[in-house]
């Protein structure tokens, strides 16, 4: 009779152990003599690690692969406010409209000239391009200032402007409502980890789950060798890279760089259980600090870190190789058939492995910052985090500048009647 395999999970601590349970449950019930069990080895489950590839006769069964990246929010800068109104069309776009409008004017200018002898009741130039800006903008005017300019012959091309231009406008108020709602595209000064390292950034790294390394973190005791930190070992095995590859020489520096530094001067260690040191020293966006981790786990840090009244916008690296390692079983070869072997690539191949992998991912969630910190998900809203003062600032500003403009353009057309009616 077969268990039940949700009550094997229930009770088992992690997947390793389920797993266990799965291959071994139905072959050692008449074994009862450990010694004989690892000298054959034929029924010996070792779990899933990252490989180190070691020398000796086994065979491995690759899973995926593990690597680093990091979050900061410093040297992260945003487009400028006035991009908001040019940013539906590009400056060539902008250009043709301008060229587009002058000419128009030009036509019209160049019908008068054509049409009226008296040159002196003709329209100034101001006026026709005014007129032509005035469509474009949606500006009402009366219907007799325009066909005091725009001559009787032009009417269709004058409304065939007009068609085009509230259809540009329309687009242009769909595009620019969208963006007053959208956030800000924010660009940050670094890309990959090993810019940090020519920058000066001060590295924090987890600790180790070690009981040990939980009271001297709670003591405030500082935790002064790197073999204590998450990933000491493919520090180590990235500092001893000997090839030619720009981006693993890049990746070599970093981890020199963290190897031969001291606590507290190149990186600082941080445990799981304090989120509340993650988001202290972090959010200082004026110094150069970056938090490293398994790039899985950035992943679920980033959108905690950036759940916060503080207005500030964490961003997480842009490369995802450092400190690569491929992660799978190494099951040790037999002289005969491996039972485990076996049994694994069977789990693997049927789908049935990955299926309880995501079961125990959404059961067992990840003991870092937002578990211990009790965050599941964002508790602001999205409108909350966006920075609509900055934008509605610039508009007024952008409104300043050309009532100031028109107030120029008032007076010099009250300069200009004063002197033709001189």
């Amino acid at each position: 009779m077969h268990p039940n395999w949700i009550s094997v999970a229930n009770d088992a601590e992690t997947l390793n152990d389920f797993i266990a349970y799965t291959i071994l449950s139905e072959s050692l019930h008449n074994l009862t003599t450990p010694e004989e069990i690892f000298f054959k080895e034929k029924y010996v489950y070792l779990g899933s690690s990252s490989f180190r590839y070691e020398r000796g006769n086994h065979q491995i069964i690759m899973l995926s692969k593990r690597s680093c990246s990091f979050i900061s929010c410093y040297g992260i800068q945003h487009e400028m406010s006035y991009e908001l109104f040019v940013k539906p069309f590009q400056k060539t776009t902008w250009i043709a409209l301008g060229f587009s409008i002058f000419a128009f004017a030009g036509m019209i200018r160049f019908s008068k000239w054509h049409n009226v002898k008296d040159e002196i009741s003709a329209p100034s130039n101001l006026d026709i391009i005014l007129i032509s800006l005035s469509i474009l903008l949606e500006i009402s005017l009366p219907s007799r200032v325009i066909s005091e300019v725009i001559p009787g012959k032009l009417s269709p091309i004058f409304w065939l402007w007009v068609i085009s231009s509230v259809a540009i406008t329309g687009m242009y108020k769909d595009c620019f409502t969208a963006d007053i709602i959208q956030p800000y595209t924010r660009t940050p000064s670094w890309s990959n980890v090993y810019d940090l390292e020519g920058l000066g950034f001060r590295f924090l790294l987890p600790l180790k789950r070690f009981q040990e390394f939980d009271q001297l973190f709670s003591n405030g005791i500082p935790v002064d060798s790197i073999l204590a930190t998450e990933f000491a070992a493919e520090l180590s095995k990235a500092a001893s890279y000997k090839g030619k590859s720009k981006r693993q020489l890049g990746y070599r520096r970093v981890a020199k760089h963290l190897m031969e530094g001291n606590n507290g001067s190149i990186w600082q260690g941080l445990h799981y259980k304090w989120p509340f040191d993650l988001y202290t020293n972090l959010s200082r966006c004026s110094q150069k600090f970056a938090y490293v981790d398994y790039t899985e786990n950035i992943v679920d840090i980033l959108p905690f870190l950036n759940d916060n009244d503080d207005g500030i916008v964490f961003l997480k690296g842009a490369d995802d190789g450092f400190l690569a390692t491929h992660f799978g079983f190494r099951v040790d070869s037999t002289h005969r058939k491996n039972f485990v072997y076996g049994r694994l690539k069977g789990l693997i191949s049927s789908g049935i492995y990955h299926w309880w992998e995501k079961w125990f991912k959404k059961t067992r969630p990840k003991k870092i910052f937002p578990y211990y910190a009790n965050w599941t998900k964002p508790v602001l809203s999205e409108l909350d985090r966006r920075d609509f003062r900055t934008k509605f600032v610039t508009i007024c500003q952008i409104w300043g500048y050309c009532c100031i403009a028109c107030s120029f353009v008032y007076i010099f057309e009250i300069v200009q009647s004063f002197i033709q009616n001189m």
